[in-house]
């Protein structure tokens, strides 16, 4: 098969193994728990993932006593996401995803709504606020603005026994660009992504225009108050009616 078809047949698959090889180090019990703390006590019977990824927050959630439903865009990272977590996942994209269940909880765990236009965000929110039922929550973390500057022209690079990857990024305006060279098991991918960093300011109003009442925003992962430090947000909205 030529270079450039073969690049193509496989892109986005060498990347989700490098990503999901490399993310499975993070501590995932701390961020769910964290979004947990959110929760309290009440008692969740539905509650939805929705930008599952390759399964890691979903199984830190079964792990600490919920089975949350995966719901992502990419059907070959429900794949991988299938092999460690036994409970339900679905096909779906956030903006339109539809659904005969009205959730108690929604989460989007660890940027998922950074991968969103401005214009995708409203959808976003508009579209989960109609799968939420009335008192439902729904809880995200995104970058803050502070982001914009840390990642400005910075690159980073990590090996393991199966893969490896190297990154650059750049910022035009409240984007982020990432180039990301990856290996694993010895195929090779370059693969683009983009990131927008969402004012807290732009936040709010999509969350007024889809009819939901802010109740936090806090320093993700401690819910300690925000200060010109903090690199990541936690947003709670609940929907009243």
């Amino acid at each position: 098969m030529p270079l450039e078809l073969w690049r193509r047949f496989i892109v986005g698959q060498v990347f989700n193994q490098v990503y999901d090889a490399f993310m499975s180090q993070k501590p995932y019990i701390k961020y769910a728990t964290s979004y947990l703390s959110v929760i309290g006590e009440r008692e969740i019977n539905s509650i939805l993932e929705a930008g599952c990824g390759s399964g890691l927050f979903l199984q830190a959630m079964q792990k600490l006593g919920l089975n949350p439903v995966g719901m992502d865009i990419d059907n070959d990272i429900l794949v991988l996401a299938a092999k460690r977590y036994p409970g339900t996942l679905v096909q779906g994209d956030i903006c339109s995803y539809k659904s005969d269940i009205k959730w108690e909880v929604i989460y989007c765990p660890l940027d998922v709504l950074n991968y969103l236009s401005r214009k995708d965000l409203k959808k976003a929110m508009q579209n989960i606020a109609l799968l939420l039922k009335t008192g439902g929550l729904l809880i995200f973390d995104v970058h803050s603005k502070r982001r914009l500057k840390t990642m400005q022209g910075a690159f980073s690079q990590e090996t393991s026994n199966e893969g490896s990857y190297f990154w650059s990024s750049r910022s035009r305006g409240r984007w982020l660009s990432y180039r990301i060279d990856c290996k694993y098991n010895n195929n090779y991918e370059t693969y683009r992504l983009k990131e927008r960093i969402h004012t807290i300011k732009e936040i709010k109003k999509a969350g007024r225009e889809a009819k939901l009442k802010l109740q936090e925003i806090s320093r993700a992962w401690d819910r300690q108050k925000v200060d010109r430090k903090t690199d990541r947000l936690l947003f709670v909205f609940t929907r009243e009616s």
